[in-house]
Parts: structure tokens; sequence; C-alpha cells
């Protein structure tokens, strides 16, 4: 899962060598494709080269890695390729996503995991119900892409053959068991996706306002506690569809809960701006952690004692131990994320712009 793989990178100690963090746009599948990856690999490693210094040698290592990666391992329906590799360390490890990432190629001593933290957040996982009285088509949708589908059908369906010699109501009142049989197993049956604990976007419905209504009605209250919308799709809509129309609400519903709960950030229990949200940081106050897609700013880094600033001491404050210099609000992501905070990537414009784009709501 993509928050075990964001964990593991924002909790790995400092690497003694050159870590690079590589994300790659794949989305054209085309002969062509690796020697533009090859040729955006030559351009940025020669800019980098000056600044890495004695290092080079272990950046040229982990491009001939990610080079035999794009040609052996790369699958064609790929759209975007994020590696982070410390190749001193033996660590490698590549992520193929679906959906297209922005070009990045950064080397420091630890991830640079903002865009794979922007992608989780525009692209949350959500589980869709699509119900009528005779089937149930359950999906998974991660990351913009069917990740499986489960279909359902209503093997007891009456037909008119079956009903002959019924009174009216006899004939209505077993039709209604034999749907609510049918929603009660595809809810059992969504309830156990929802469990298995891959949805973070919520739980999407689709179908007639009545079926809906009687489908919800047997589904766990923990899980219908998760709804977060209801679409009206044709049971037989493609998959392209399907999961089309539910990034579009899921990807809009994510950015407007992020929206609102940066704007409530005021009071004894929040935190704006850089000098603010870094000591909370530094305190492990934090909960959740807002930044605006252009925030920005360099800092440091303790290389003992871990805490963060902005302006470049002699040595820490805290352990008089050497700091780096770095990308702060990077930095301030793999904090945030090593401490268990949630993390969320707000476009401009933002109720926090005025606040030098970041803020944080705070534990205690």
């Amino acid at each position: 899962m993509i928050d075990d793989q964001i964990r593991q990178l924002a909790t790995r100690p400092d690497s003694k060598g050159p870590f690079v963090s590589l994300y790659i746009d794949t989305a054209r599948n085309d002969e062509a494709q690796k020697d533009r990856i090859r040729l955006f690999l030559k351009n940025e490693t020669g800019r980098l080269r000056e600044t890495i210094g004695e290092n080079g040698n272990g950046l040229e290592d982990a491009i001939r890695q990610i080079e035999r990666y794009v040609d052996q391992s790369l699958a064609p329906e790929t759209r975007g390729l994020a590696i982070f590799a410390a190749p001193g360390e033996q660590f490698f490890s590549p992520l193929q996503l679906p959906i297209a990432v922005r070009p990045q190629l950064a080397i420091g001593s630890r991830p640079h995991i903002r865009q794979l933290a922007e992608l989780r957040q525009s692209h949350p996982s959500a589980a869709l119900a699509m119900i009528d009285a005779k089937s149930a088509r359950l999906f998974l949708v991660n990351f913009g892409a069917l990740e499986f589908e489960v279909d359902l059908e209503n093997p007891e369906t009456p037909t008119r053959h079956d009903q002959g010699g019924w009174s009216r109501t006899h004939i209505q009142r077993h039709l209604q068991e034999n749907i609510d049989r049918h929603h009660q197993k595809a809810a059992e049956s969504l309830a156990r996706i929802v469990e298995q604990g891959r949805v973070r976007g919520g739980v999407i419905l689709s179908g007639q306002e009545r079926n809906v209504a009687n489908f919800r009605g047997f589904l766990p209250k923990r899980v219908d506690e998760k709804v977060i919308g209801v679409l009206h799709l044709d049971m037989h809509s493609s998959v392209e569809d399907v999961t089309a129309a539910c990034t579009a609400l899921i990807r809009g519903r994510a950015r407007g809960e992020a929206m609102a709960r940066a704007a409530e950030l005021e009071g004894s229990r929040a935190a704006v701006g850089f000098n603010r949200v870094v000591a909370a940081l530094n305190e492990r106050k934090v909960d959740s952690l807002f930044v605006t897609t252009n925030a920005s700013a360099r800092g440091w880094r303790c290389t003992s004692c871990r805490i963060l600033g902005l302006e470049v001491p002699l040595g820490c404050p805290v352990c008089a131990k050497p700091v780096r210099s770095c990308d702060l609000v990077e930095a301030m992501v793999l904090t945030a994320e090593g401490e268990g905070a949630t993390v969320s990537c707000i476009d401009e414009p933002s109720p926090i712009d005025r606040f030098e784009g970041v803020g944080a709501a705070l534990r205690f």
C-alpha cells in the first residue's frame, strides 16, 4: 500500500551517501519513451553533478540501476514512475503508478516524498457499489485506476412462470424478499472490501434511488458512515467510465475537505507560517500538516536530533551537532509522515496563502 511505502521512506535514517528521488512521466507509451527517459536522466544528472562533488560515483551507480529497471521492468500500463534509491546501502524502491507524475530528480540524504503525498491526496482509494434488483458490481478504485471488480448476480430472480397462481400481495412480498437477500449479500461483500483497510477516500454508491436506499439498510453502520456520494451510472458502464466518475467525485471531495479543514486553523490548537509550524513539528505537536502547492522555503535539519529550522546556523542550537541545508517543505512533510500526522496538499488559492502556504492542526 502507498501508505506503507510513504511511512517506510519517512522513517529511514539519513543516508551516508547520496539518496536519489526520481519521478518520471511515462504516460506516452511509445517506442521513444525509453530514449526520453535517458535524455531526462542525462540532463538532470549533469545539473546535479556539480552539487554533489565526491559523491558523484554514487549518483552514477543509481542512474545505471534506474536505467536497467526501466529497460527490464517497466510495465506498458504504467503512467508514472517513482524510484527511491540509495546505491551505497543497497536500497532501491520503485513504484509504478497508473497516473502521470511531474518529472523530478532530487538528491540528498533523505527521500523527497512531497509529490508522492500530493498524489496520494489527490487520488485516494474508494470503493464503489453499483446496485440494482438483479445484480451488483463492486469496485476498488485506487490512484485513478481499477484495482479489482467483483460481479454479483441474483440467481433467485423470479420469472413470470414462477409467479403463477400467486396473489399480487404475495408476489410483491416475494419479490422484495428476493431483492433483500440480494442486497444483503452485496452489502456483506462491500463491507469485507472496506474492512480490509484499503479505502481512504470513502464509499460511493450508484443506482436508482429505491435500490440504493434499500441496499444501505443492509450496510453496517461503520461502512454506511463512509458513504461520500451517490452516482447514477448505467449498470453496464465501461470500466473507464466507472473509474472516471469515481475519481472525479473523490478528488473533488478530498480537495473540499482539505480546504475546509485549512480554513479552521486558528486558536491555540493551530499553527500557521513556517516559524510556528516548524516549532510545532519539532515539539511533535502536529496532528495534521497543510501545505499549498506553491509553498517553498530553504531551511536546515540537524543530522543528529533531526530538528528543523529556517535560518541556517553554524550548528544545531539544541545539540550543537552539524546541520544540513534542505528543502524545508520536503523536510516538513517527511517529519510529519514519520510522526504519523496526516499531510494535506492544497491547491491555491487557499485559506493559508497569507501564512506562507503552511499550517498545522495540533494534537495539544
